[in-house]
Parts: C-alpha cells; sequence; structure tokens
C-alpha cells in the first residue's frame, strides 16, 4: 500500500495542536479537552459495532456517514470560530484538538470515505479496490 505523506496539512496538525495545549498549559482551558478533540473523531467507527468485518482498507459502511461529518474540515473550523467569538478558550482547546486531528489525517493520506467505505480521491483508493478483489 502507498503511503502518501502531505506536509502542509502535516505540519499545519502540529501548529494547530501546539495552540490547544498551549491554551490547556496556560490554565485557560481544561487539559482533557484536548485529547479529547485529538482522540474523539475516531470514536465515529464505533458506529460499526457489531458489523461484519470490511475488506482490507475499507471502513464499514455503518461507519462511513458518521466517520466523514467528524472529519470533515468545516466542522473544526466552524466550532473553533464560534468559540472564539463566545470567549471560551476551553471550547477553543477541544476544537484546536480536533481540527489538528483532521490536519494530521488529511497529512498521512486518510481523506474522508466513498459510500463503500474506501478513502475518497487517494492513492489508497485503489489498494481498497485490489483488496476487495476488484482488480
Amino acid at each position: 500500500m502507498k503511503h502518501v505523506i502531505r506536509p502542509v496539512p502535516l505540519s499545519a496538525a502540529f501548529v494547530v495542536l501546539g495552540a490547544a495545549i498551549l491554551l490547556a498549559v496556560s490554565g485557560h482551558a481544561a487539559w482533557w479537552v484536548v485529547p479529547a478533540g485529538v482522540i474523539g473523531p475516531d470514536l465515529s467507527f464505533l458506529a460499526a459495532l457489531g458489523a461484519p468485518e470490511p475488506a482490507h482498507g475499507l471502513l464499514p459502511i455503518q461507519a462511513v456517514r458518521p466517520s466523514n461529518i467528524v472529519h470533515h474540515p468545516a466542522g473544526p473550523m466552524a466550532a473553533v470560530a464560534v468559540s472564539l467569538l463566545l470567549g471560551n478558550p476551553t471550547a477553543a482547546a477541544f476544537s484546536l484538538a480536533w481540527g489538528s486531528h483532521v490536519l494530521w489525517d488529511r497529512g498521512v493520506g486518510y481523506n474522508l470515505r466513498n459510500a463503500d467505505g474506501s478513502i475518497k480521491n487517494g492513492e489508497r483508493r485503489a489498494d481498497a479496490e485490489f483488496a476487495r478483489g476488484s482488480r
């Protein structure tokens, strides 16, 4: 499987995560929101509990919509804007950490998913199709 590293979103992920950590260590935000924001988006995969195991490289179709919703960059961007407008540093730290997760995924080659669970517009889609036997 070819692994594509995208340095711009990967670098941005570290900068955005640094901002979230800075809010937490400065005492302006609760510390626990940073790991919650980083880990939280992948909890969308719980929507597939009990589903049959998909082919290698595919996300179970039950988890595609929840995963796409929480991995779309509009969510954390809007949440950061709203939390800053409301002056809520804890929500801002969570939103920044969430955004760093989305940027990290893009940086290491994970994009949103197609309805069949394959990665959209990525080199990995061909690998997923190969794993399903479409080749």
